[in-house]
């Protein structure tokens, strides 16, 4: 399995902070995990599109003799299936490559907010913050 961004982060955030899982920051793991799951489950589709896409471009657009060239009856007909096929292939491919990025723009955007949560000047705040209320609430 190829081990990602995600993944390398999840890791080090594991290994150095050890969230619980009730926490904010578990919380976001968990979402993050599940959307992981979900991206690879669309991976393996839009991977054999693109495979299938790259076979169908090579064999409509190989070279052809230019000069009075003509194609037969069989040819034309299976240049046209191919093509139809390539466009279908590029629909499915487009449809799942927006998925993939929905799912990996989101987990970036986790990613993110689980960064500014740990920075020290959002954990600085925090701590003035509740220092303030004991000081000014009884």
């Amino acid at each position: 399995m190829y081990l990602g961004l995600w993944e390398n982060h999840r890791k080090r955030l594991i290994q150095e902070y050890s969230p619980d899982e009730d926490s904010p920051i578990g919380r976001l793991i968990a979402e993050a995990d599940a959307l992981e799951a979900e991206r690879e489950t669309f991976q393996k589709p839009y991977t054999a599109a693109s495979e299938r896409i790259r076979a169908l471009e090579s064999a409509i657009y190989k070279p052809r003799p230019a000069a009075g060239y003509r194609l037969g009856v069989l040819e034309s007909a299976e240049l046209e299936r191919q093509t139809t096929e390539l466009e279908e292939a590029w629909a499915t491919a487009e449809r799942i490559g927006h998925e993939l990025a929905s799912r990996s723009n989101r987990i970036k955007a986790i990613q993110l907010e689980i960064t500014e949560m740990l920075k020290t000047s959002t954990i600085d705040a925090a701590a003035r913050q509740r220092e303030m209320e004991k000081v000014l609430r009884v």
